[in-house]
């Protein structure tokens, strides 16, 4: 299985490859993961990209070997250690989730200090914080996730709508 593309060519715009290294001792597996994030997480395109003689757009069989190898080789990839390499563990997501929940935007007025030096007032950002304070919400267990598909069911010439 030898890879065709180049690393640098393919983790161009991507965090440092040292971070990659840290959490990943094969070399293949670090770039497909790269490439399976640059292919918004599909694994068949991604092996594809990492394997470009296998063309999944025009041959069926092609698509197959790359679902099943590609699918393969996302098992070996571990999400912890990635977190881990990229700091991304629950410090961080708590520390995200405390900044958002003060969320502030700019009012549009300046104020002006006695030095003649200004600064721009700020105002919450409500709409940020709710998004914020759902996740809280649902972290702690006072909120609950309500999804949003609206299924309709008629019942005695009734019409009920249920959330599904």
């Amino acid at each position: 299985m030898g890879l065709l593309k180049t690393d640098k060519a393919l983790t161009r715009g991507f965090p440092p490859r040292e971070n990659l290294s840290k959490a990943f001792q094969d070399k293949e597996i670090s770039l497909f993961f790269v490439a399976w994030i640059k292919n918004n997480r599909n694994a068949t395109a991604a092996y594809a990209e990492l394997h470009p003689r296998y063309d999944i757009y025009s041959n069926i069989g092609h698509y197959r070997i790359c679902a099943t190898l590609g699918s393969r080789m996302l098992k070996k990839v571990d999400i912890s250690l990635v977190l881990e390499a990229y700091d991304l563990g629950i410090g961080r997501y708590i520390s995200m989730l405390h900044e958002g929940l003060e969320a502030t935007h700019p009012a549009g007025m300046f104020h002006k200090f006695g030095d003649g030096s200004y600064y721009q007032s700020s105002i919450p950002d409500y709409k940020t914080r709710r998004v914020y304070h759902k996740v809280l919400g649902e972290l702690l267990g006072i909120e609950k996730k309500v999804l949003t598909n609206l299924t309709q069911m008629k019942a005695d010439k009734v019409d009920i709508v249920t959330r599904s």
